[in-house]
C-alpha cells in the first residue's frame, strides 16, 4: 500500500516494514520466507465457515417454544401467588420429571429470572393491552395506599371501566407508586400524587377526558376541598364523579355512633 505524503515509499501491512517503490524491490519481498509466513499464518486465523451460518428452522422454533414454556410458568408463579424461591428448584424438576422432552431440558429459570420476565414481559404486555382499552373506553380510577409496615410506603391504582371483550365491568390493576420519595419524605403530598397518577396517563398518551370518576379514602390530602387529589382533579376533569370508600364512611359513622353508648357496652364490644 502507498504512503502518505511520499509518493517513493511503500508500505506492507503485513510485515509492518517500509518499502522502496521499485517493481524489483517489492517481488522480492513478495517471495521473501518472513512474508510468506506472515501471510500463511494470517489465512490459519481466519474464523471457521460454521460461525456465519445461520440457525435451522427447527433450532428457532424450539427456541421459541422454551420462549413460550418460561413466560407461561412464570404467569402461573403470579395468578396462583407461588412464592418466587420456588422457581429454584423448578428447572432441575423438569429435567427429571420430563427426561425426554429437549424442551424442559432448555429451561432455565430462577426467581430472578421469573420476576424479570413477569415486570418486564408480561407486566408491560398487559399494561399496554389495558393502555389501548382505556384510550377508547370512559373509566373510573380507585386508590388506596398499602398497609404493610414497609419503608416504602405506596399507593396502587385500579382502572375500572366496561370491557368489550368480556362484556362485564372490569376492576384491572393499573399503577404500583410511591407515595413519597425516599429521600424527601415530606414530598407526600396532593400534589406529589396527583402529578404521579396523571404522569402514567400520560406516558400511555390516554386522554384524561376519558376520567367519569375517581375513588379513594376520605383522608383530607386525597378529599380536601381546596388543596387535594380531588381538588386537582375537577380541575383537568369537568364532570368528574367522586365517590369515598364506602367502608371508610362506615367506619366514621359507626365511630360516632359508639360513642353514645355507656363505656362498659363499648369496652365488652372492643374484647
Amino acid at each position: 500500500m502507498p504512503v502518505k505524503c511520499n509518493e517513493y515509499e511503500a508500505y506492507c501491512k503485513y510485515c509492518k516494514q517500509t518499502l522502496k517503490t521499485e517493481i524489483t524491490v517489492l517481488k522480492l519481498h513478495a517471495l521473501g520466507k518472513k512474508h510468506k509466513s506472515i501471510m500463511l499464518s494470517g489465512h490459519k486465523k481466519q474464523p471457521p465457515v460454521s460461525l456465519f451460518t445461520t440457525e435451522t428452522d427447527s433450532d428457532m422454533k424450539k427456541k421459541q417454544l422454551v420462549s413460550i414454556a418460561k413466560i407461561k410458568l412464570a404467569a402461573y408463579f403470579a395468578e396462583h401467588n407461588v412464592p418466587f424461591l420456588g422457581a429454584d428448584h423448578l428447572s432441575e424438576l423438569l429435567t427429571k420429571v420430563f427426561p425426554d422432552s429437549e424442551i424442559a431440558k432448555n429451561i432455565n429459570v430462577n426467581r430472578t429470572k421469573t420476576t424479570a420476565i413477569i415486570k418486564n414481559v408480561i407486566g408491560s404486555s398487559q399494561k399496554f393491552i389495558l393502555s389501548e382499552k382505556l384510550k377508547k373506553q370512559k373509566f373510573s380510577l380507585m386508590t388506596d395506599e398499602s398497609t404493610d409496615i414497609g419503608t416504602i410506603k405506596t399507593s396502587c391504582v385500579v382502572a375500572r371501566f366496561y370491557d368489550e371483550s368480556s362484556e362485564m365491568i372490569a376492576s384491572v390493576f393499573w399503577q404500583l407508586h410511591n407515595v413519597y420519595d425516599t429521600d424527601n419524605p415530606s414530598s407526600a403530598s396532593a400534589e406529589h400524587l396527583y402529578n404521579d397518577l396523571i404522569s402514567t396517563l400520560n406516558e400511555y398518551e390516554i386522554p384524561l377526558t376519558n376520567i367519569i370518576g375517581f375513588g379513594s379514602d376520605g383522608c383530607n390530602v386525597m378529599m380536601g376541598q381546596h388543596n387535594s387529589v380531588v381538588s386537582r382533579l375537577r380541575e383537568s376533569c369537568p364532570g368528574i364523579f367522586i365517590m369515598k370508600c364506602v367502608c371508610h364512611s362506615a367506619h366514621l359513622c359507626a365511630s360516632e355512633a359508639c360513642k353514645q353508648l355507656p363505656h362498659k357496652y363499648f369496652q365488652f364490644s372492643k374484647e
